[in-house]
């Protein structure tokens, strides 16, 4: 495809920008605006699709529209999951450089058409537009009604709980809130990786960026997806490198002549984001049988009886977030040294 000359792309942006919403819109509450975009979403299920086929050599293209296709069109989507694993295999979508170039360039393309391609883009792009045909009347509409499925699933609680619940999260951090609303592009599939391959959202920052899943799993158990829409939004909250939270276990660390325990910091993340959600909907909507999304995950599951028997003193107003991370760096790193002595 040609690329569009550069005065037609900048009026192209401009008149977006100023007529209308940006592509992909589709609601947004007062601290997010959501998005469904049809060729990031395509982007993320080839990554997807790529990565499964090599770990487990499945197929993640449906049963009923692998049936409704030809040979040469199944062939077609071969050749581009075949092309992501190539190109595209250690190319992480949060970390990478290219990644996150084509993500700030992509998520500007209007649906119908990719215009002013980049050189570095355009074996890329080539795939995709070649697929596209059949990715928009096969798997598009399974995607799209998935993705609003999803969101209005969850508007309400978002709307009704998005304000107290920050609030929460601000005051447990002492960090501010964005000062512009957050995006959130949702896609059917969004992040895993060889060592993890459960899909889950991915953050990245500078601006704050949200990708949010929407397959089947996505919100199973019901409330798994406000609690990680809190918890991807709250690291424009609580950072490895810096902030009070991290400031915090630092200056704790330093003192005890020890290093800040491995991820700590976002072991915090991950219960602040939870313990909020669990509370908002236990009060508002009576789900007090929710299970924190750490816990069912075993995500940094060797921290949660430290932090349940004194970070959660702190969120309670009944000590300092620096008295609960000393009692909690100084039993973990104790407990580790008496395991240590036992396997000697």
């Amino acid at each position: 495809m040609r690329a569009l000359p550069f005065f037609m792309i900048l009026f192209l942006c401009l008149a977006n920008s100023l007529f209308g919403q940006k592509p992909g819109y589709i609601n947004e509450s007062k601290l997010y605006t959501f998005y469904s975009h049809y060729w990031f979403d395509m982007h993320h299920f080839f990554k997807q699709a790529a990565l499964i086929q090599k770990v487990k050599k499945e197929s993640i293209i449906p049963e009923q529209v692998v049936n409704k296709l030809q040979a040469s069109e199944l062939e077609l989507f071969q050749e581009v999951i075949d092309y992501y694993g190539k190109e595209h295999d250690e190319r992480d979508l949060r970390t990478s450089d290219y990644m996150t170039a084509f993500k700030s360039w992509i998520l500007e393309q209007d649906v119908d058409q990719l215009a002013g391609i980049p050189d570095s883009f355009q074996l890329h792009c080539q795939q995709l537009e070649k697929i596209n045909p059949l990715y928009k009347k096969y798997l598009w509409p399974i995607h799209q009604k998935a993705i609003k499925q999803v969101l209005s699933n969850n508007m309400n609680w978002i709307l009704e709980t998005e304000e107290t619940t920050i609030k929460q999260l601000s005051d447990w951090t002492r960090s501010f809130w964005p000062n512009e609303k957050i995006r959130v592009d949702i896609v059917f599939y969004a992040k895993a990786s060889e060592n993890n391959l459960r899909v889950r959202p991915y953050t990245s920052l500078f601006p704050t960026h949200l990708v949010m899943n929407a397959d089947s799993s996505a919100d199973v158990p019901r409330g798994n997806w406000l609690e990680l829409l809190y918890h991807e939004s709250s690291h424009s909250l609580i950072s490895g490198r810096y902030g009070f939270v991290s400031g915090t276990l630092k200056d704790v660390a330093n003192m005890m002549d020890k290093r800040p325990p491995r991820s700590l910091w976002h072991a915090y993340l991950f219960y602040f984001s939870g313990i909020a959600t669990q509370r908002i909907l236990q009060e508002k909507y009576g789900l007090g049988d929710y299970e924190l999304y750490m816990k069912r995950n075993n995500v940094f599951s060797w921290y949660l009886p430290y932090m349940e028997e004194y970070l959660l003193g702190y969120m309670e107003g009944k000590t300092s977030l620096h008295d609960a991370s000393k009692q909690i760096i100084s039993n973990f790193y104790s407990d580790l040294e008496a395991e240590q002595k036992k396997k000697d």
